[in-house]
């Protein structure tokens, strides 16, 4: 069964509740950890509801470029009819037409691609000491190059965060199963004290 906050200041909202637990700072009596656990479904879920809206956007967005590829094959399904066409014409003696003369965009790619790589092997920047340069790009405007450091090592590394958790609510077990205990052990006591016999009034 589902537990349930027991108050309702600050103190015990699921994030407060979540440092505190980390902290290892645990009221048993008015603690609700497990709550955590319920809050981090919801909003899992909440997640997943909003990835499937953005997924179903995306849909959309993929079939309108679909329709549009498909519109833009078919200009060049006439396109390149009206090339053939056109060299047809050309062979009975008309001028060349502008739709068979080559683009060579492949070309004017590949030219523009070894000019960015000549700017990138001649950037000549100095190198931090400590530091490596990693990678070199360029677009129509600039030249990027990226440097890297080696992460300085701490020794240990920290607890982990899901063994903190772990811990902490085995400790807060353990201090609940407690207070059950001291609980049980009061109500055996009373539960003496209202079955014992009273002795009846002399004559």
């Amino acid at each position: 069964m589902a537990t349930a906050l027991k108050l309702t200041s600050d103190q015990v909202k699921p994030s407060r509740l979540v440092d505190r637990l980390l902290r290892g700072e645990i009221d048993p009596a008015n603690d609700d950890f497990f709550i955590i656990a319920l809050e981090e479904t919801k909003r899992a879920a909440e997640k997943k509801v909003q990835r499937i809206a953005r997924l179903q956007a995306q849909m959309e967005k993929l079939q309108a470029e679909i329709e549009a590829e498909e519109h833009g094959l078919e200009g060049l399904q006439s396109r390149y009819r009206e090339q053939l066409e056109a060299i047809e014409r050309y062979q009975n003696g008309e001028e060349p037409a502008e739709c068979i003369i080559p683009r060579c965009e492949d070309a004017e790619r590949k030219a523009e691609a070894d000019a960015r790589r000549e700017e990138c092997e001649a950037a000549d920047l100095e190198t931090p000491e400590g530091w490596e340069r990693s990678s070199v790009r360029a677009d129509d405007e600039f030249v990027y190059v990226t440097f890297r450091k080696r992460r300085a090592t701490t020794g240990d590394a920290p607890a982990s965060v899901r063994s903190r958790v772990i811990d902490a609510v085995a400790l807060f077990g353990r201090l609940q199963a407690q207070q059950r205990r001291e609980r049980a052990q009061v109500w055996n006591r009373l539960g003496r004290y209202t079955t014992m016999p009273i002795a009846a009034n002399g004559p």
